[in-house]
C-alpha cells in the first residue's frame, strides 16, 4: 500500500500536466462575450483538470495547444500518459482567482497573452483515509477563437525528443 505522503506527491506531480505559472504582474480578466471572459477561462481550466484527473487523455488532448498537439500526437500522448495514470479521484475543483498574464508556451520564444486560473483541487483515494488538497495556478491561452491548455516545458521537451515524460 502506498503511503499517504507518497500518494499526495504522486497526485500533485500528476496534476501538473496542465501548464503552471506563478503570479505575475497582471490585470483582472474582463467579463465579455464569446467565451473570452474570466468565467470562460475558469470553466475551461476546471474542465481540463477534471479530464486529466480522470485519466481521460484523448478528450483533454482535443483542447491542447496546436503546437503541443504536433509534438505529442494523440495516439502517442494517450499511450504515454497512460503509463503514469493519475491516482485517486478528483472530488472537487474550484477556481479561486482569474487574471490576465503572459503565458510561456513551450516551443515558442516569447510569451503570449494568456489567462491564469488559480485552482483548488481536492483528491481522494479509497486506500488513503484522508484527502489531498492541491492549489495550483494554470495558464490557458486563446488559439483561433478557442481556449487551449499547455504542456509544461519538461513534458513538451520529452515529447519533442520522442520520449514519454517521466
Amino acid at each position: 500500500m502506498i503511503s499517504r505522503r507518497r500518494w499526495a506527491t504522486l497526485a500533485t506531480i500528476a496534476l501538473v500536466t496542465v501548464s503552471l505559472g506563478g503570479p505575475a504582474a497582471s490585470t483582472a480578466v474582463a467579463d465579455g462575450a464569446g467565451g473570452q471572459s474570466a468565467q470562460g477561462a475558469r470553466q475551461f481550466a476546471v474542465r481540463v483538470v477534471r479530464l486529466l484527473g480522470s485519466n481521460r487523455y484523448a478528450e483533454a488532448w482535443e483542447s491542447l495547444h496546436p503546437l503541443h498537439q504536433e509534438v505529442a500526437p494523440l495516439s502517442r500522448y494517450v499511450e504515454c500518459e497512460n503509463l503514469t495514470p493519475i491516482p485517486g479521484r478528483i472530488t472537487s475543483v474550484r477556481a479561486l482567482r482569474t487574471w490576465s498574464a503572459p503565458a510561456h508556451v513551450a516551443g515558442l520564444d516569447n510569451p503570449v497573452p494568456g489567462v491564469k486560473v488559480k485552482l483548488r483541487i481536492v483528491i481522494s483515494e479509497t486506500a488513503v483515509p484522508a484527502r489531498t488538497v492541491v492549489v495550483k495556478t494554470v495558464a490557458v491561452v486563446r488559439v483561433q477563437q478557442r481556449w487551449a491548455w499547455l504542456l509544461p516545458a519538461a513534458r513538451y521537451a520529452a515529447y519533442a525528443a520522442g520520449e514519454c515524460p517521466a
